[in-house]
């Protein structure tokens, strides 16, 4: 099931995430409970030093993006994600995708498919495409 925030996410298409904001999810999906900007804060990674501000305003903006969800306990405010990472890379792989195929006329989508497939070198990965697309063609309605 679908969080409201999720859906505005894919809605809005905003599936890309600046270095910061992927930062800050990869975090939010190690911890996987509510944190608090502090709690982002003591556990990003690097060398780099972030102000309390910073990190405020990058949640702020994954809330705004429909990936985060905040409740507030007295003046704190806790944030936790509505959408898993595999979720979001699978959301992201469809947007591209979709736009990739939206940008082309039929022959160019022809090319930009048999493109992807050719990229692949590995039977398994093979096997695994194969076996979703079965699943998507039996998603697709009759028409």
């Amino acid at each position: 099931m679908m969080h409201g925030s999720v859906l505005r996410f894919k809605e809005t298409g905003r599936a890309d995430l600046g270095p910061l904001e992927l930062a800050v999810m990869q975090v939010l999906w190690k911890i996987n409970g509510a944190c608090t900007v502090n709690d982002v804060l003591l556990n990003l990674a690097g060398p780099s030093r972030y102000a309390y501000t910073t990190i405020m305003t990058t949640l702020n903006r994954l809330l705004n993006k429909g990936l985060v969800d905040r409740k507030f306990t007295g003046r704190q405010g806790y944030y936790t994600v509505n959408i898993s990472e595999k979720q979001w890379q699978m959301e992201r792989a469809r947007m591209l995708v979709a736009m990739l195929l939206e940008a082309h006329g039929q022959q160019d989508q022809d090319a930009l498919i048999s493109g992807i497939v050719e990229g692949i070198d590995s039977e398994d990965v093979l096997n695994d495409l194969e076996r979703c697309v079965r699943k998507r063609r039996c998603q697709l309605p009759y028409t």
